[in-house]
């Protein structure tokens, strides 16, 4: 059985004029002009949508992410690198970005360089007056952290709270093609 995507009018999404696309979950809307642009249309995030997995994309936009920890240890080397991210499901897809000028999806590569299930990491806000579009992202178990830069306070508030609904999915959760036997 194939999994299921949504077709171009089932996907409930909008583009914010600030360029960041979100799920319409609450309806509503910002209006804050920033300089990371994301998409122009909500066609082409319906697209992105239908290739990267079987449900609606979330969240996506550009972020700036810096590695703090890397299996418990931090790097060597710790440079901000500027990425395209789709949040779909509990899924956080990253694209690297084409030239250091990106900041339209067609900027970035079309396939991700880095997937990873948020499913029991934890996001903050970061609290910092200078840098109030900071938060971070850690995965305890593995020792990883990374914070990121949104572009302003409304864009980084919206990533935290979807990927805070993200990190808190059941863990404990079945595939639904698996058969438990007692």
């Amino acid at each position: 059985m194939e999994p299921h995507a949504p077709s171009r009018g089932q996907a409930e999404s909008s583009t914010l004029s600030s360029g960041i696309s979100v799920g319409s979950s609450d309806g509503s809307e910002l209006s804050e002009e920033t300089s990371w642009p994301a998409f122009e249309s909500s066609a082409e995030s319906e697209d992105l949508a239908v290739h990267l997995y079987p449900g609606a994309v979330t969240i996506q936009g550009v972020l700036k992410r810096k590695t703090l920890l890397k299996e418990g240890k931090k790097p060597t080397v710790a440079s901000w690198t500027k990425y395209w991210a789709a949040l779909c499901g509990t899924q956080l897809f990253n694209y690297i970005a084409k030239s250091l000028k990106a900041t339209e999806r067609r900027h970035f590569k079309s396939t991700s360089n880095k997937n990873v299930s948020e499913v029991g990491w934890m996001v903050m806000i970061a609290d910092d007056l200078e840098h109030p579009d900071l938060f971070l992202l850690t995965d305890s178990e593995k020792g990883n952290s990374y914070k990121f830069q949104a572009g302003n306070r409304m864009h980084a508030m919206l990533w935290f709270k979807h990927l805070s609904a993200a990190c808190q999915s059941n863990k404990q959760q079945v595939p639904t093609n698996l058969m438990i036997f007692e």
